[in-house]
């Protein structure tokens, strides 16, 4: 059996569509406040897609937006501790917070979060409704 023309242009054009559409599956999540954020944003792997948060607009909804528009599994956070929890752009996630982004956090639909920064209390009640909202495993790394 031989290819048409057409038939050729249009394997042609269902490869080129194939391969322009495969999948970016990690997230940067980086807090604006963290020391050379932006050379952090440049300095991202092929393939990798950065959200650099905006400190006036809510930070669970930045994220949440972000995942939704692709194909994710693993979200890496690179922020500064808070006094109970994580502070992510504008706002503080906590295990008394946590409760309020229920329904976003469930939306999420990623396998892996990795916590990256400092200072950051290890509050279990936190991690673990973290954990059960998003169905990821959480990791933290220095």
């Amino acid at each position: 059996m031989f290819l048409t023309k057409d038939d050729y242009l249009n394997l042609q054009k269902a490869t080129n569509d194939y391969l322009t559409i495969q999948r970016t599956t990690i997230l940067v999540v980086i807090d604006p406040a963290v020391a050379a954020s932006h050379q952090i944003a440049q300095d991202a792997k092929a393939g990798t897609e950065v959200l650099l948060l905006d400190q006036h607009q809510d930070s669970i909804t930045q994220i949440t937006t972000t995942l939704a528009a692709g194909d994710y599994c693993t979200l890496h956070l690179i922020a500064h501790g808070a006094p109970n929890g994580l502070r992510l752009g504008g706002t503080d996630l906590s295990s008394e917070t946590i409760a309020q982004y229920k329904q976003q956090l469930l939306e999420w639909g990623i396998d892996e979060i990795i916590i990256y920064g400092c200072n950051i209390v290890f509050d279990q009640e936190l991690w673990v409704k973290l954990h059960v909202l998003t169905g990821a495993n959480i990791t933290f790394a220095a």
